[in-house]
């Protein structure tokens, strides 16, 4: 088997300087020259001093011309030397990622379920969907969509969507992967928030692995007077977890999903209802952006 050493070598400086990871400046790694160097040669960034960085752990290239970082290294995908296309990448992950944008979406683009009166229409001033329950107490409004490919629970993955809620009062809202109507807790996998005024005025965290649906409380309150980004992340068996406009606010790691899928007819669902005769509204700015995999 090939190895730096063997018993009864000569360890000269020659042999222990190109066997060696060395610590140096950026500034004294730019100062070496192609003599002192060979292909292979590791050197340690401490300080950074152009064009090295500090932490960074470099190895001389090939043809003895230049330090590559070690690892993972930035690349543009323009070409096969830079991790290929962005179309080589899209079309080998096609048989293996569902891939859903409905950022610039409107009520066409969605099925609707109406009850009592609900409404769903579109707002381009503000470039929404507006889900209003109406007045009649039990209205609900609901928008929801399929997808040609089942997401599968075995496999990360996630939803970000932009909200604003109207009321904390007599409501109920949810929203999620697979998610169920208002008023029913179905038990197969899925995961997403919801609200209800009845059980207090914050998100609530929700999940289903199969067998058991269940929900956490958090801190976060569902009306906060503007514009929201909810980011919701799946971790096969794992967790659940809740971030608003960036920010970690709940993990929920019991009755996880981490079998099944999702059906052609139902991939994702909204839905606003109230609980008394005041009209309920939930904005939903465009649709959703869903990945995972299939």
């Amino acid at each position: 088997m090939p190895k730096n050493f063997s018993d009864g070598d000569f360890l000269s400086s020659t042999v222990l300087n190109n066997a060696t990871v060395h610590k140096m400046t950026g500034t004294e790694i730019a100062a070496l020259t192609s003599a002192e160097l060979i292909p292979g040669y590791l050197i340690y960034c401490t300080v950074t001093g152009a064009p090295y960085t500090i932490n960074n752990l470099y190895i001389r290239n090939q043809d003895n011309t230049a330090f590559e970082i070690v690892g993972l290294k930035g690349h543009s995908h323009t070409d096969a030397t830079n991790g290929g296309t962005l179309a080589d990448v899209n079309i080998a992950n096609i048989p293996l990622t569902l891939s859903y944008d409905k950022r610039s979406a409107k009520v066409v683009d969605y099925y609707t379920t109406l009850v009592s009166g609900g409404t769903v229409t579109d707002d381009s001033t503000n470039a929404r969907i507006r889900l209003q329950s109406n007045t009649t107490s039990g209205g609900s409004a609901a928008i929801f969509d399929g997808s040609a490919r089942k997401l599968n629970f075995a496999k990360p993955s996630a939803f970000e969507c932009t909200l604003q809620f109207s009321s904390s009062t007599n409501f109920q809202v949810k929203l999620g992967i697979f998610a169920d109507a208002i008023g029913t807790s179905a038990t197969p996998a899925k995961y997403g928030i919801e609200g209800c005024s009845s059980s207090g005025t914050t998100w609530l965290v929700f999940s289903a692995d199969g067998t058991t649906r269940s929900t956490i409380t958090t801190a976060a309150n569902v009306v906060t007077g503007a514009a929201d980004v909810y980011r919701v992340e799946h971790i096969p068996g794992t967790s659940v977890k809740l971030y608003i406009n960036g920010s970690l606010i709940a993990t929920k790691t019991n009755n996880i999903p981490s079998t099944g899928t999702t059906t052609n007819a139902l991939l994702y669902r909204a839905e606003v209802k109230n609980t008394a005769a005041e009209n309920k509204i939930l904005d939903h700015y465009g649709g959703p952006i869903i990945e995972g995999g299939i």
